[in-house]
């Protein structure tokens, strides 16, 4: 256990005996480590150290107020940052991090902040896995589940941004929902492996066009491999060969395949 502001940050770890790369993972929204726990055990029995991390609010992790991804973004944040208190920084030969669907959206917003140091050493790939990468997409589902009118809906964004500036205290510090997007959310500039269920059926195909989109630009040319998978789902793949084949290659070939 970690503490954040007074709530308990729950981690699962495997640390293996001497130099070895480091994998930090984090699940989805309403889930927990256990989620993620088959995908972890395929890099530990290749020789990984794997922490994974729950999310506030999730798994065996502390109760955090209201919850948000930002909120959840600064508990990770914060556990990682303070991983050599579990592993020895002079044990890990590089860092990765595998984010599934809300955790590939908190990892992406991770990353982009260069300053990021993970048990004090820099964040050297990722792995993201039927990615969230917006959070638009997710308020007009909640606008549509309330059936609220178009018409209204500029306004009911505006409220959501000043109550959740006043739950962070930081007013004015979010100003506009496409802050929440990719890439002003954050687009890393480092190797990606985007393994994306197809169909998609809890987040739909957008947030992958858009990852896929963003990194098209040149700015962010050759940092993605996107591998669309017709065999994995988004939710319950707790095994999935194809995708293992996917994460084995891409690492085989130095971060692309």
């Amino acid at each position: 256990m970690f503490d954040y502001e007074g709530c308990p940050i729950n981690t699962v770890s495997k640390i293996q005996t001497g130099p070895s790369p480091l994998m930090v993972m984090v699940h989805g929204w309403r889930s927990s480590s256990s989620s993620v726990a088959d995908r972890a055990m395929w890099f530990t029995e290749r020789g990984w150290h794997v922490v994974m991390i729950e999310l506030p609010n999730h798994g065996s992790s502390g109760e955090y107020g209201h919850w948000s991804a930002y909120r959840s973004l600064k508990a990770v944040e914060s556990v990682a940052s303070r991983l050599e208190k579990i592993i020895n920084p002079s044990d890990v030969t590089s860092v990765s991090y595998y984010g599934h669907s809300m955790g590939g959206f908190i990892g992406l917003r991770l990353a982009s902040k260069e300053s990021l140091r993970i048990a004090t050493l820099p964040l050297n790939r990722m792995i993201l896995e039927s990615p969230m990468t917006m959070y638009e997409p997710i308020l007009d589902e909640i606008a549509n589940g309330y059936r609220i009118p178009m018409i209204l809906r500029p306004a009911y964004r505006r409220r959501l941004i000043e109550r959740f500036n006043e739950s962070i205290g930081q007013i004015g510090r979010w100003s506009n929902v496409e802050e929440f997007n990719i890439p002003l959310w954050g687009a890393p500039k480092l190797p990606i492996l985007c393994i994306q269920a197809v169909p998609d059926e809890r987040l739909g195909m957008d947030h992958y066009e858009q990852l896929v989109n963003v990194y098209a630009q040149p700015e962010y040319n050759g940092y993605l491999t996107a591998v669309p998978l017709e065999s994995l789902k988004h939710s319950g793949a707790r095994t999935n060969e194809d995708r293992n084949d996917a994460i084995e290659h891409w690492l085989a070939n130095g971060g692309s395949l």
